[in-house]
């Protein structure tokens, strides 16, 4: 069972429940799906299928029927098109694309973002009725270099947004949509802010710590202090989250007290650019002799770790060099508590 996967599969569950009131479908059609649109969430996005169309809500949710191709617009601004699905992020509309660095990835970040209405990213992206409106009949190509789309495309933001309006630099467009990849592998567990829903926050405080040790801990650093934690108990699955700062994850994914997963993401503090991850899969076969190493308790809510080593997640784009272990235990509580 993948991390990404297990969020998928929740989040597909709970947004088909709610539907959006400002789309044109029929939600008690069982063969209507509803996906949601993330960089953050993205609201006000024109949305068509082969068989429906309507705008994003405020949690960026669009519905769907399985196997569709969604296209999106901002008015008549095509920013791409993919396979309908639970979660759709520009990163999908870029075909060959693997991360935000990618040019025409980071063009249609720093367009989204920079439209946003009131300029702050992190607490969901809308696009206002001006910048609906003054995108009417309008068409920008995202296909070229980064330097070149800021100098072509810096005319067109300041009208759409009907007044001046700086691009989002490159560089924090990129650290915004890294934190929602990381997110879409975590915040299954922790509701977070991105309006994909989840189980609520329980609240901040100190659940322990744990002991990194291996090759790249000169740059990711020798310990891990949590300070955030949720749970989310749904199809037996149990979701573990704990973060610490920017770009600091552990997601312990298990099935009743057996471990299933167990992903690590620390982004270095000096270089955004440095994702470094590591993946265990527990549910592989045959399965791994580490998995051994990992103690979960669900009557306590206690998750231990026996100097665990964890591969690099060759799945990512990471510079890690080699695999890192984990020594100690944390708590959780439940969610919403």
């Amino acid at each position: 069972m993948s991390i990404r996967l297990a969020f998928i599969a929740i989040l597909a569950t709970a947004v088909t429940a709610c539907g959006g009131n400002d789309t044109p479908t029929t939600i008690n059609d069982p063969a209507i799906q509803t996906g949601v649109f993330l960089d953050s969430a993205v609201q006000g996005l024109r949305y068509r299928t082969d068989s429906l169309n309507g705008e994003t809500d405020s949690a960026g949710r669009f519905s769907y029927t399985s196997g569709e191709t969604v296209s999106f617009y901002i008015g008549d601004i095509l920013l791409g098109s993919t396979t309908a699905k639970a979660i759709v992020t520009p990163l999908d509309l870029v075909p060959g694309a693997t991360n935000e660095t990618d040019p025409t990835v980071t063009n249609l970040l720093r367009f989204l973002q920079s439209l946003d209405s009131d300029g702050d990213a992190s607490n969901g992206i809308s696009l206002n009725a001006t910048v609906i409106a003054n995108a009417a009949g309008q068409t920008i190509n995202f296909n070229q270099s980064i330097s070149n789309f800021e100098m072509n495309v810096q005319d067109t933001v300041d009208f759409l947004f009907g007044g001046s309006r700086p691009m989002v630099s490159a560089t924090e467009a990129q650290a915004h949509f890294r934190d929602t990849l990381i997110g879409i592998a975590t915040e299954g567990s922790n509701g977070g802010n991105d309006g994909s829903g989840g189980s609520g926050d329980p609240g901040v405080g100190d659940f322990g710590s744990l002991t990194l040790s291996g090759a790249d801990t000169a740059v990711i650093g020798d310990s891990f202090q949590a300070n955030y934690s949720s749970e989310l108990v749904a199809y037996n699955v149990t979701g573990i989250t704990w973060g610490a700062g920017l770009g600091r994850w552990l997601v312990v994914i298990a099935v009743g007290e057996t471990p299933a997963a167990v992903s690590l993401t620390i982004v270095s503090p000096n270089d955004l650019s440095q994702y470094y991850a590591y993946k265990l899969d527990c549910e592989a076969t045959p399965t791994p002799t580490e998995c051994a190493n990992i103690s979960i308790d669900t009557a306590t809510r206690t998750a231990s770790f026996s100097n665990l080593t964890i591969p690099v997640d060759t799945r990512e784009p990471t510079p890690a060099s080699g695999a890192i272990s984990l020594t100690g235990t944390l708590s959780w509580q439940p969610a919403g508590s």
